[in-house]
C-alpha cells in the first residue's frame, strides 16, 4: 500500500509549484463533451471486460457477446457525436494524418506488449522464481536503468536518424525480448531468462515511445494540441488495458486446453506454458507495430530536415507575433538568413507570404494580423494569415513552408 502513499507527498509538493512555475493558459467558453465522454469511457471499459470474460466463459458466451456488443455500440456512437458536435472531445481532424493514426497504433500495440511483460514476469519472478516483492523490484532495475539512459540518448539519434528508423529498431528489439521471454522453462533462472530480455525491452521502449509521441504530435495546430496529446496519453491507458486482457485470454485459453495438464512441473509448469503463449501473443503485437510503422509512416530519412523545417515554422510565427505587436524592428531580424534557412527545399513560399503581410502592416498603424489557420503534416505547413485594419489594408496572404 506505500507504493499508493509515497505518491501523496510529491502530489502536495507539485500543487504548490504549479501556480508558481506554470503560467495559467487563457480562459475558455468551451464546454466538456460529457456524452463523448461517458461513451468512451464505458465502450472501452465493455471491450476490456469483453476480452477477459472470454477465457473464463469464452467466446461465444452471452456475458462475452453482450459486453462485445455494447462496447461496439458504445464506440460507434461516439465515432458518430464526434463528427456531429461543434466541441468535440476527439477532434477526428487529428485522424486525417496517415502518420499520426500509425503512430497512435503503434504505440498502442508497444505498450500492450510492455504491459503483458510486466504482468507476466512479475508472477513468474515470485512464483516461479520465489523472490519476494522488494527482490522483484530490484529485477526490474536494469529494464528501468536502461529505459533511462535511453531517454537521455535518444533525443540526441532524433537530430541525425529519422523517427521511422529509430521505431523500427524498438519494436524489432521488443519482439526479440518477447520471444526470448516466451523460452522460460521452470527451471529457469534470473541471469538466463529474464535479465537479457529486461535490457532488450528497457532499450526497446526508449527507442519507441519518444519517437512515436513525437510523430503523434508534430504538426498539430495550436487548438488541437490538448485533444492530440490527450490522445497520445490515451492510448497507453488503451494498450495497457487492452493489451493485458488479450493477454490474459491467450494465458487462461493455453492453461485451460486440455493437453496443459501435461505440462512438465506439475502446476507450475502449466503456468510456465500459459506465460510463454502470453509472451508469444506480445511478440506479435511489437511485429503488428513494426509492420505498420514500415508501411504507414513516412518520415524524412534525416531528422535534420525535420528539426529544420520545425526551426522555420518556429521563426515564422514568432516573426508574425512580433509584426501584430509592434516589434517591426525585431521581427525583421528574426528572418536573418543565419537563423531562417531560406535554402531549405520547404522553405518555398515562405518569403512570399511574409513579405505580403510585412507590407500590409506598413501600409498603416492599427493593422492587425490574424494568422487564421496552419494547416501541417510532416515538415510542411501552410499558413492562411489575414490582415485587418484601415480601409484599403485589409487583404490576405497563404502559402507553403
Amino acid at each position: 500500500r506505500w507504493v499508493f502513499y509515497v505518491n501523496v507527498p510529491i502530489g502536495i509538493v507539485l500543487m504548490a509549484l504549479v501556480p508558481r512555475v506554470l503560467k495559467e493558459t487563457e480562459a475558455s467558453n468551451g464546454r466538456v463533451d460529457l456524452p463523448g465522454a461517458l461513451a468512451s469511457t464505458v465502450g472501452m471499459s465493455l471491450l476490456v471486460y469483453a476480452l477477459i470474460s472470454a477465457s473464463s466463459f469464452g467466446l461465444t458466451s452471452a456475458r462475452s457477446l453482450g459486453s462485445l456488443a455494447g462496447a461496439l455500440l458504445l464506440l460507434g456512437f461516439f465515432a458518430h457525436h464526434e463528427r456531429r458536435t461543434p466541441e468535440p472531445l476527439l477532434p477526428l481532424s487529428l485522424l486525417a494524418s496517415r502518420n499520426r493514426v500509425a503512430a497512435y497504433l503503434a504505440l498502442l500495440l508497444v505498450i500492450a506488449g510492455n504491459f503483458g511483460m510486466f504482468f507476466f514476469a512479475t508472477q513468474y519472478l515470485q512464483g516461479i522464481l520465489g523472490l519476494d516483492p522488494v527482490e522483484t523490484g530490484i529485477a526490474y532495475l536494469p529494464m528501468a536503468l536502461t529505459l533511462m539512459a535511453m531517454a537521455r540518448i535518444v533525443p540526441r539519434m532524433l537530430r541525425t536518424l529519422s523517427a521511422r528508423a529509430l521505431i523500427l529498431t524498438g519494436t524489432t528489439l521488443q519482439a526479440i525480448a518477447m520471444l526470448w521471454l516466451s523460452r522460460l522453462q521452470v527451471d529457469s533462472t534470473y541471469l538466463s531468462g529474464i535479465i537479457g530480455p529486461m535490457i532488450l525491452i528497457g532499450l526497446s521502449m526508449g527507442l519507441c515511445t519518444i519517437p512515436l509521441t513525437a510523430v503523434s504530435l508534430s504538426s498539430v495546430e495550436p487548438r488541437s494540441s490538448g485533444a492530440a496529446s490527450g490522445l497520445t496519453q490515451s492510448m497507453r491507458s488503451v494498450g495497457g488495458s487492452v493489451g493485458l486482457a488479450v493477454l490474459v485470454s491467450v494465458f487462461g485459453f493455453a492453461t485451460s486446453h486440455p493437453g496443459a495438464a501435461a505440462a512438465k512441473g506439475g502446476a507450475e509448469g502449466v503456468f510456465v506454458l500459459g506465460t510463454t503463449r502470453a509472451f508469444l501473443a506480445a511478440a506479435g503485437f511489437a511485429l503488428l507495430a513494426f509492420v505498420g510503422t514500415l508501411l504507414f509512416i513516412r518520415m524524412p530519412k534525416r531528422a535534420r530536415q525535420i528539426a529544420t523545417a520545425e526551426r522555420n515554422k518556429a521563426l515564422a510565427r514568432r516573426y508574425v507575433e512580433m509584426l501584430a505587436t509592434g516589434e517591426t524592428s525585431g521581427a525583421h531580424e528574426i528572418l536573418h538568413p543565419t537563423s531562417f534557412d531560406h535554402t531549405h527545399r520547404d522553405s518555398s513560399g515562405v518569403s512570399g507570404v511574409i513579405e505580403a503581410i510585412a507590407a500590409k502592416h506598413r501600409d498603416g498603424a492599427g493593422v492587425q494580423i490574424v494568422i487564421d489557420r496552419m494547416i501541417s503534416e510532416g515538415d510542411h505547413v501552410a499558413v492562411h494569415s489575414t490582415v485587418h485594419g484601415h480601409p484599403g489594408t485589409n487583404g490576405s496572404a497563404t502559402g507553403i513552408m
